[in-house]
């Protein structure tokens, strides 16, 4: 079991993209908020981020889908 875990950690490794870090700069209550929001959520708040900015429609993207459809 163990050795499967280890090969499939070594895949992901290879096929997820580099990570960098961000420094986000919020008011304490705000990253309180943050905080229990990962908490109840069984998850970080690096992750509750990138979950939130994914779900965003970005005006590019509409943009592009609006010039596909014509």
């Amino acid at each position: 079991m163990r050795i499967d875990n280890a090969n499939k950690e070594e895949q992901n490794m290879r096929t997820r993209p580099p990570k960098t870090s961000l420094n986000l700069h919020v008011r304490i209550d705000t990253k309180e908020r943050l905080q229990q929001y990962a908490e109840e959520n069984h998850t970080t708040v690096s992750q509750a981020v990138t979950d939130w900015i994914w779900q965003q429609k970005l005006r590019t993207e509409t943009k592009e889908t609006e010039m596909e459809e014509k």
